[in-house]
């Protein structure tokens, strides 16, 4: 099963084009190395065109601008906080190799940080489990999920109250914290570098 609105675009791109649509399934460290390998066409799988990955594959204009919340149990003690700072105490965790776990290494020092999962549905059975309070992902994303798992809930935040901070490495590959910038929350399409077809 393939789902969500990366799945929707793939489908409007495909009819847009006259092609017929072949969805595979691949872990998200496996993506830039699938379109290099021209194992698959294009990546449609919420990835933001950042610095580092640009260097390996070439991008779309983006198609999405994102917005990250937190997900959580409706349960937690932390079900109803209206601001990041509300986190302390918490463990978060965010999926490997992602802008979600580099929102989650930069949270306040006062949250927790759990080992990153490889995929979210693994990081939703811990949060309904109870080994982790949340995670950060993209509303659509999120919406899905809560929409599928009664036990789980959105926190979105007011202007100002939410993420603005990412861990990222600077130019010497140090480790660095950095504001997130617009480009930061753009969707698009990976491809091939230099790709013409």
């Amino acid at each position: 099963y393939a789902g969500g609105y990366d799945v929707q675009i793939a489908k409007k791109s495909a009819d847009g084009l006259n092609r017929r649509l072949v969805i595979k399934q691949v872990d998200w460290d496996g993506l830039i190395p699938s379109v290099q390998n021209g194992l698959i066409d294009l990546i449609i799988a919420g990835m933001s065109p950042t610095d580092e990955r640009k260097l390996d594959i070439d991008f779309t204009n983006a198609y999405y601008t994102s917005e990250h919340v937190v997900l959580i149990s409706t349960t937690s003690a932390y079900a109803n906080v209206t601001s990041v700072s509300g986190f302390a105490g918490a463990t978060f965790i965010g999926q490997t190799g992602t802008l979600y776990a580099s929102i989650v290494a930069a949270m306040d020092s006062s949250v927790n940080k759990g080992v990153d999962k490889a995929t979210v549905p693994e990081i939703v059975a811990d949060i309904q489990a109870g080994i982790v309070d949340g995670t950060v992902l993209e509303l659509p994303v999120a919406t899905g999920l809560a929409a599928a798992n009664s036990d789980l809930k959105i926190i979105q935040f007011a202007e100002g109250q939410g993420f603005t901070q990412l861990a990222d490495t600077d130019e010497e590959g140090n480790s660095i914290i950095r504001d997130i910038v617009a480009s930061d929350r753009d969707v698009a399409i990976g491809i091939a570098k230099n790709r013409t077809t």
